[in-house]
């Protein structure tokens, strides 16, 4: 589900407490991926999260921003489950030897949607080196994510998360990375 900006309310400042908290929650994420714990990632997410990577297309300005209903990937809990055990189990071979990967979180804006979730966009630049390779694969995208706070721990996790490439054509090997 992408979320309308009009549905969010107006932008928080970056002074803001709950600002910081969002900031802090993006780094640790990368940081997680960055550093392999796939199920610690996973436990960042709800049970009812939604991952989507549609498909980007060049469209002339009058006809809207290219962004795709088809995707990469349209993910639930349950299929990122799998796709973490996958790595984590050593069942599939597209990350082992595992990827060298960096997540650049930058131009954060936040709003509040209601006592519970918040908006938050923010760019990533994200970076693969495998192998011996001398070069590395990029993406660059924004990321559109409702966080939702967890009633118990009260922290946020991940309730959805659209991941708007920059690019028409994927330049990587595959996509068995997280952005």
């Amino acid at each position: 589900m992408t979320i309308a900006p009009e549905q969010a309310s107006a932008r928080i400042a970056l002074n803001d407490p709950i600002y910081a908290e969002v900031l802090g929650w993006l780094i640790d994420e990368a940081e997680i991926l960055d550093r392999y714990q796939y199920e610690e990632w996973l436990a960042l997410v709800t049970d009812d999260v939604t991952y989507r990577l549609p498909v980007r297309t060049s469209v002339y300005i009058a006809d809207g921003d290219g962004v795709s209903d088809y995707c990469h990937l349209d993910e639930n809990h349950e299929t990122l489950w799998v796709r973490v055990r996958r790595i984590v189990d050593k069942l599939g071979w597209a990350e082992d030897p595992p990827s060298r990967t960096k997540r650049f979180v930058s131009n954060l804006r936040v709003s509040v949607i209601d006592e519970h979730e918040v908006e938050a966009l923010s760019y990533l630049w994200f970076t693969r080196s495998r192998g011996n390779q001398p070069t590395y694969e990029t993406i660059a995208c924004e990321r559109r994510d409702r966080l939702r706070r967890d009633q118990e721990s009260g922290k946020f996790r991940l309730a959805s998360r659209d991941v708007i490439v920059d690019q028409t054509s994927l330049g990587v090997m595959n996509l068995s990375f997280f952005l």
